[in-house]
């Protein structure tokens, strides 16, 4: 990265949410380049000059309100082309079977593929630390703290192969499968179900290849949008950490999103009190449907709600709550379950918020 790899940024914090909320607006167009030189991000149409920079650094108003513009214009750009990863899977299997592509797409399509490794039955702390280490959420601030390592994540990988195929955007998908909801913060979570859609064979090398290019640009465009979702949009907010990770299941490769909190009471009076840590994740697994899973943690006391939107699925589930509680218990924790039929509630959505402007 140019212009930070010489010297220390004494404004980045030790929370790499606020060092994304810091960086991500500046740093975005050169992260591109510096990632074996993709092509530029949303961020290079917005008009930027030395003295505009220079003076937003001297007040802290401006920079909020610099940053703030920059993020709501990727946001904008993002949403239109966003897509989810269970495409980006299948597209990415189709490639590998019947294109005739080089050596180097296909060296990067295996790299992307390593940093897409499934959740599976077996999954404990460490497999989710590292689907979150490897979402590609914080890649930025670590070109930052490391510019002369390339970090080894989905994003960065991505940024790879979109530079390696080397054709232009094509047109934004208006037909085919339902593409899912952008997300945003203090937004809903869903699970995405396996990916149904089956890309048809009998298609030229070229379209293949367009057809993944567009894929990953949908890819990248939902880590963007996870990235900002997870930026806080006050001071006095938690820090959040929003990704999705792809989960192995019998019938195909689902999408778990996911959403980890923590807030630290106490942290600006200098009081001394536990960290609350919230997690929220969703998946959608047959024959179960869409299932949605609100951890709460305060020190040694572990709170668990799971709701079922399937009324058969949350009675076989809410006969299975002793055995997930004794299960948890064996941890140390003090740990109550409970399961309901239906979804937890939520916020209304901001009006407009959701708008397809493409209609």
């Amino acid at each position: 990265l140019k212009g930070t790899g010489s010297r220390k940024d004494p404004s980045l914090s030790l929370n790499p949410i606020e060092d994304v909320s810091r960086t991500l607006a500046t740093l975005a167009e050169q992260a591109v380049t510096r990632v074996k030189g993709g092509p530029p991000g949303p961020f290079s149409n917005l008009p930027r000059s030395d003295a505009q920079g220079a003076k937003a650094s001297e007040d802290p108003v401006s920079i909020r309100t610099l940053r703030a513009q920059v993020l709501a214009q990727a946001g904008r750009d993002a949403a239109v082309r966003q897509d989810g990863l269970g495409r980006l899977m299948a597209e990415l299997a189709d490639a590998l079977k019947g294109a005739d592509l080089s050596k180097q797409i296909v060296s990067e399509i295996d790299r992307v593929l390593s940093r897409l490794a499934p959740l599976n039955e077996t999954v404990n702390g460490a497999d989710v630390e590292n689907a979150l280490r490897h979402s590609g959420l914080m890649l930025e601030v670590d070109l930052v703290r490391h510019p002369n390592d390339i970090p080894q994540d989905l994003k960065s990988a991505l940024l790879s192969l979109r530079h390696a195929l080397a054709t232009p955007p094509g047109p934004r998908r208006t037909t085919g499968a339902v593409r899912p909801p952008p997300p945003y913060f203090g937004g809903p979570i869903s699970g995405q179900p396996a990916y149904s859609q089956i890309p048809d064979p009998d298609v030229s090398t070229e379209a293949r290849q367009q057809r993944l290019a567009d894929a990953v640009d949908g890819a990248l465009a939902r880590i963007e949008l996870e990235q900002i979702a997870s930026l806080p949009q006050k001071e006095s907010d938690p820090t959040v950490w929003r990704f999705e990770t792809p989960v192995a299941t019998p019938q195909g490769t689902t999408i778990a999103q996911c959403e980890i909190q923590r807030e630290d009471h106490g942290h600006r009076t200098g009081a001394s009190s536990l960290a609350i840590w919230r997690v929220r994740f969703a998946l959608n697994l047959d024959p179960f449907g869409p299932i949605e899973a609100h951890l709460h943690l305060t020190g040694i006391h572990l709170g668990v709600a799971l709701w079922v939107q399937k009324r058969e699925a949350a009675d076989i589930l809410t006969a299975q709550a002793s055995n997930l509680s004794g299960g948890l218990a064996g941890t140390g924790l003090e740990v109550a379950v409970a399961v309901y039929h239906g979804t937890p509630g939520a916020a209304p959505t901001p009006t407009g918020r959701l708008l397809d402007t493409a209609i």
